[in-house]
């Protein structure tokens, strides 16, 4: 069975690193990102089953790449906000479909992850 996809997008690097680690070592073929832009276009181009979005980012923010990924992504993957901002501070919670609040915890994130890919925890 092929491995799911997932593209982490945190202008973070050591954040992103143990983000993409975590996601591989949950058996899942990992992407990562700096840059929304970027991630973005990569949505266009590669089908991915979720996206892994920080909220607070240079140049666009994780609410804003989430609008277009919503309209414009390839197989339109689910998202996943992973933010310090609290989960009742963000206006556009509703174009998501889960919440990891940093920092977090490894058993945290990977549940929330086979939470939203429909897997068991």
């Amino acid at each position: 069975m092929e491995k799911k996809k997932v593209l982490i997008v945190d202008d973070q690097i050591d954040i992103l690193t143990t983000m993409k680690n975590i996601v591989e070592r949950e058996g899942y073929q990992a992407t990562a990102e700096l840059d929304a832009r970027k991630a973005v276009a990569l949505t266009k181009r590669i089908k991915f089953d979720l996206v892994i979005l920080d909220v607070m980012m240079p140049n666009m923010n994780g609410e804003e790449a989430a609008e277009l990924m919503k309209k414009n992504s390839k197989g339109k993957p689910k998202l996943i906000f992973c933010t310090i901002v609290p989960k009742d501070d963000l206006e556009k919670m509703f174009l998501v479909d889960g919440f990891i609040q940093k920092p977090f915890e490894y058993k945290k994130f990977a549940g929330e992850l086979k939470r939203v890919l429909g897997q068991k925890k």
